[in-house]
């Protein structure tokens, strides 16, 4: 079974920022859609962080410091029988919502659904994260 693409910019549109194209906000957009937050508050979060860290918002660092605030936890990826990295297409994810770094990208994957302004599923799944168990 493989996931589905679903065009989504994580709430961008309603932001009320300005909307380009190509502006490489998967960041906040893919953290948006796991959190269940609107984009512009997590965009303020981030930001906030960073300028409290000094790491830039699209930092693997500064990311992972703010979804740990959040409860969630990184995992290691998943592979095939054969030992590749699995492909996020074919990333299993029944009943989870994860979010999933790719080489240079980051998306939130909800029980099959890839939720992105792309579609990235030919990429390989790398490291991801899920929310810890209450």
């Amino acid at each position: 079974m493989s996931n589905v693409f679903i065009k989504s910019d994580g709430g961008y549109a309603q932001s009320g920022f300005q909307v380009r194209k190509k502006i490489g906000n998967c960041v906040p957009r893919a953290i948006a859609h796991a959190l269940n937050k609107p984009y512009k508050d997590v965009w303020n979060d981030l930001f906030d962080l960073g300028k409290a860290n000094g790491l830039f918002p699209n930092q693997e660092s500064l990311y992972e410091m703010y979804i740990k605030q959040h409860g969630w936890k990184k995992m290691k990826p998943q592979r095939t029988p054969g030992g590749r990295l699995r492909k996020l297409k074919y990333f299993q994810c029944k009943n989870m919502t994860a979010l999933v770094r790719t080489r240079k990208h980051l998306v939130c994957v909800k029980d099959g659904k890839i939720l992105d302004t792309w579609n990235s599923g030919r990429y390989a799944a790398c490291s991801y994260y899920i929310k810890e168990e209450q």
